[in-house]
């Protein structure tokens, strides 16, 4: 069962803030699962707790956020 997260229940649980949330979202490293009628996006935590430990792997390794995105762009492509 998927277990959906508002953006602040996320960050808390991501043991990250809000704003870093809205930041990856923005890039589109964090996927959106769906949109309350409030306009409020609701993330699937099993699915992006998985690609947050992945960035903060590749931000160790002092990847860019352009080299990053690439990344798991192509690690995606590979898993499918």
């Amino acid at each position: 069962m998927k277990r959906l997260m508002r953006r602040t229940e996320l960050a808390r649980a991501l043991g990250t803030t809000p704003p870093t949330v809205k930041y990856y979202t923005s890039l589109g490293l964090f996927p959106v699962e769906k949109k309350t009628d409030h306009g409020q996006y609701l993330y699937n935590y099993e699915a992006v707790k998985g690609r947050y430990v992945r960035i903060l792997e590749l931000k160790e390794k002092r990847l860019r956020i352009d080299e990053i995105k690439d990344r798991l762009r192509i690690e995606v492509l590979i898993q499918n």
